[in-house]
């Protein structure tokens, strides 16, 4: 079993660097709770999609919702895959012979 927490391979400086963003701006995605981060991200996700339903163009939803153009488009794929997937439990499948 794999422990809980593992031990960072590099610093939150690094992951900055390479990102192009600030070191606290790392640290902040780091502390985030899961549920916080997944509402943010579905809002995004939403926004982008409605935003494209609606003719926005790729430089308007990236600036809406803070990325790249290329990350809007990545969003826009993500909501349109979140509405083609079910939302409810899978069916239980029928035992063998049931119902004959």
């Amino acid at each position: 079993m794999m422990p809980v927490r593992q031990k960072r391979k590099k610093t939150a400086k690094e992951v900055a660097k390479h990102f192009g963003v600030s070191e606290r701006t790392v640290r902040n995605h780091m502390a985030e709770e899961r549920d916080t981060y997944e509402a943010r991200a579905d809002y995004r996700r939403n926004l982008a999609g409605t935003m494209r339903a609606q003719g926005k163009s790729w430089a308007e939803i990236a600036a809406a919702v803070g990325g790249s153009e290329w990350s809007a488009r990545a969003l826009v794929r993500r909501y349109r895959t979140s509405l083609a997937e079910p939302t409810g439990p899978a069916p239980s499948p029928t035992p063998c012979g049931a119902g004959l």
